[in-house]
């Protein structure tokens, strides 16, 4: 366990700490909490170096102390998780990491989004943010099979963050060809033909049991 202290962001706000640990890190309402407070703690200080009229000051201010504080504990959790092998509680482990052309890259494969994914999503995020974060340059990069509009909105929202580049669909194929040298899409469907490869009673089940978008490859 490691607590974080003021000190640690250069400022003298010695009363404010924050135990980081596997479970304070994943708690949202402790760290909005915790910021909260820096916040407060540095607006305080700074209006008694210079008043309470010039509030651009203020604001910039603050910002710049919130994001210094964001930034060590970035530093902090990532420190800790390698120290303390946080791994059994959060897993930084992908399906693929590897050195293409030059790049440290991770690379996760996913089939889809469905409905129950947000833990996966906010691991998805975690996990990024960590890599993203060490002196080593890496690129994320998330590869899933399923096109845009068969996905839901947790799909976006790991497309949209700064930690990921998404691919679904054909720029998930076109990625792979990038990656790889290989058209691994125009080999599918110059290869597979699910309706005459599968068996009839198999097309039934998976027809019956709405699955048949398992298909779609």
């Amino acid at each position: 366990m490691f607590i974080l202290q003021a000190e640690l962001i250069n400022t003298n706000l010695s009363m404010m700490s924050f135990q980081v640990t596997p479970e304070t890190t994943q708690n949202k309402d402790q760290l909005l909490d915790y910021f909260r407070q820096r916040g407060e703690e540095k607006l305080s200080e700074l209006r008694q170096e210079i008043g309470n009229q010039n509030y651009k000051k203020l604001a910039e201010g603050v910002n710049k102390s919130t994001g210094e504080a964001l930034d060590t504990f970035k530093l902090v959790i990532i420190n800790e998780s390698s120290k303390n092998q946080w791994t059994g509680e959060i897993s930084l482990q992908l399906d693929l990491h590897a050195t293409i052309k030059g790049t440290k890259v991770n690379i996760d494969f996913k089939s889809g989004f469905g409905s129950n994914e947000k833990g996966n999503t906010n691991r998805l995020l975690i996990v990024a943010t960590i890599y993203k974060n060490l002196e080593d340059k890496y690129q994320n990069v998330l590869l899933v099979r399923a096109r845009e509009d068969l996905n839901n909105h947790y799909f976006r929202i790991l497309r949209d963050s700064e930690v990921w580049q998404a691919y679904c669909g054909e720029e998930a194929y076109g990625k792979i060809g990038d990656f790889t040298g290989f058209d691994l899409r125009r080999w599918i469907s110059e290869n597979i033909d699910w309706d005459h490869d599968l068996l009839t009673q198999t097309l039934h089940h998976l027809s019956k049991n709405n699955l048949m978008g398992y298909l779609e490859w």
